[in-house]
């Protein structure tokens, strides 16, 4: 990290997380420091982050093994605090040409939206533009309101198999 760490943030470090029960060494407390300068995050959400981060993964030593983890679970704190992620690795990422996505233009996407506006607007739509118009809904009959009670609103015999024929006799049916 090139960021260098100036001795009142790093005094703010070493308090802030001696506050949530972490020792924390004279290399790593510059090392965190950095990371609040680059991350822009002060001492004390780190070091909540940090308290937050042992908990979660039983951690209870603040050392270079533990920080790199908690480093890499800055990621999400740092793109909230500031709409962008850090990356912890040195290792460059290729995508393939298919996931690149291009942007509209604005303006062009704008002045199309305006047209489609326009053709969408009638003459009758935009001489009523003024007036206040009460317009009521129709009243969606209810399941006993229906039209055409018992009707077979369709069928399906794709072989023209014959139908069963319905009868009146419950005799078939089987008392339980």
């Amino acid at each position: 990290m090139s960021t260098t760490a100036t001795p009142k943030l790093k005094s703010d470090v070493h308090s802030a997380f001696k506050s949530v029960g972490a020792e924390v060494t004279d290399s790593l407390t510059t090392r965190i420091a950095a990371l609040s300068t680059q991350l822009r995050l002060s001492p004390q959400k780190l070091a909540e982050a940090w308290e937050a981060h042992s908990l979660t993964k039983n951690v209870t030593v603040l050392d270079d093994v533990s920080f790199a983890a908690y480093r890499s679970s800055l990621s999400g704190l740092a793109g909230e605090n500031n709409n962008r992620v850090v990356g912890t690795s040195s290792a460059k990422r290729k995508a393939g040409p298919s996931s690149v996505t291009p942007t509209p233009n604005k303006t062009k996407v704008k002045r199309e939206n305006e047209q489609q506006q326009q053709q969408l607007a009638t003459p009758s739509s935009s001489a009523l533009a003024g007036k206040n118009i009460l317009i009521t809904p129709t009243k969606t009959p209810t399941y006993k309101e229906r039209t055409n009670q018992g009707a077979v609103v369709s069928t399906y015999n794709p072989h023209g198999l014959p139908t069963a024929v319905s009868s009146s006799n419950d005799s078939h049916i089987a008392a339980s």
